[in-house]
């Protein structure tokens, strides 16, 4: 049932899996599976990572442990497993504003008959969720990235293994 999700993150994922697969095709260990999601994990001497690589930009990833384009996820060299729950905790983030951009997407259909605004509304949820988040942030106050309550919560899910009871496993499987 689990892998209905890719029906309702097509949008996003005919993008994201690609790039997260040229990804780990340029810079990268290959690609793995983790769930529901394809993981690739950068080269500790790749262009992102290394800042004594010649090229322009180098080492500008360095300062990231991981980031998730749909059920793609990109992480750092050997991610540890705060990291790896933060970017799942994204995943499911991705998984609810998709089916919610999905129903919202059938119900402009429905009242206007235009396949194309439907489409647009259902490609545009993440899109809209993530922004949605940095705007929160910014009103707030709050660095529109770190202050955004969908990547507080990732944090929080992230950390909060350690010490409590928290089915980890259960963020990974998705």
């Amino acid at each position: 049932m689990k892998y209905l999700l890719y029906f309702f993150t097509f949008p996003s994922d005919v993008v994201a899996i690609p790039v997260t697969y040229l990804i780990g095709k340029l810079f990268g260990t290959g690609m793995h599976r983790e769930g529901l999601c394809f993981i690739t994990e950068l080269s500790p001497h790749s262009w992102p990572m290394d800042p004594t690589h010649p090229f322009p930009l180098a080492g500008w990833y360095s300062k990231w442990a991981g980031t998730t384009l749909g059920h793609g996820i990109v992480y750092r060299p050997s991610p540890d497993q705060n990291t790896r729950v933060h970017e799942h905790v994204h995943v499911q983030q991705l998984h609810v504003s998709m089916v919610s951009s999905f129903f919202l997407g059938l119900l402009v259909l429905l009242i206007t008959g235009k396949i194309m605004a439907a489409w647009s509304v259902w490609s545009a949820g993440y899109l809209v969720y993530i922004l949605s988040n940095f705007a929160v942030a910014a009103i707030k106050g709050e660095d529109p990235y770190m202050g955004s309550p969908s990547e507080k919560h990732a944090y929080a899910i992230g950390t909060l293994h350690h010490g409590h009871k928290v089915d980890v496993d259960s963020y990974l499987r998705f």
